[in-house]
């Protein structure tokens, strides 16, 4: 049986380091085992994850909380959010409420209405890049994230110990 961290890590570098930092982005701001990160530096963001990540690979009952919790976390930002058409749609209508607000508050700088209207252009190639990415989470979560697979993994060290 392969280690269900080394699977993770292993997937996470699978993609370009704009991907890998945006699921860090998110999962440290959240995740307790990296909630004290800058999140705003991408290089800091990807060592505290893999660092945590690296550091939880023996299967306490530590390391098995850092990965459910990851595994929760990603769930709900990505696989609800970017893995599904209605996640996008709600994403282009957020978008849209920035481009056409007619009353932004005194303090929303140009720039933002500008990025706004760039993210909305990029939706369709965004959207097939993380539809691809979600699949293959789940794949992910159907195998070495598996609840049997980290069952396994942590029955090994709890077994190891006795």
């Amino acid at each position: 049986m392969s280690n269900p961290v080394e699977a993770l890590i292993g997937w996470l570098k699978h993609y370009d380091v704009e991907q890998q930092y945006e699921i860090a982005f998110l999962i440290c701001t959240i995740h307790p085992g990296t909630y004290d990160t800058d999140i705003f530096d991408q290089g800091k963001t990807l060592a505290n994850l893999y660092g945590m990540l690296e550091s939880s690979v023996s299967g306490t009952h530590k390391d098995l909380g850092y990965i459910i919790s990851f595994r929760a976390i990603f769930d709900f930002l990505f696989t609800e959010k970017r893995g599904s058409k209605e996640g996008w749609d709600r994403t282009a209508r957020l978008f849209d409420s920035v481009i056409n607000d007619p009353n932004p508050p005194e303090n929303r700088p140009v720039s933002m209405v500008q990025h706004a209207q760039e993210m909305k252009d990029n939706l369709p190639e965004r959207m097939a890049l993380w539809f691809d990415i979600c699949d293959s989470w789940k794949k992910l979560k159907e195998s070495e994230l598996s609840d049997a697979s980290l069952e396994i993994w942590h029955d090994t060290y709890i077994f190891s110990e006795i």
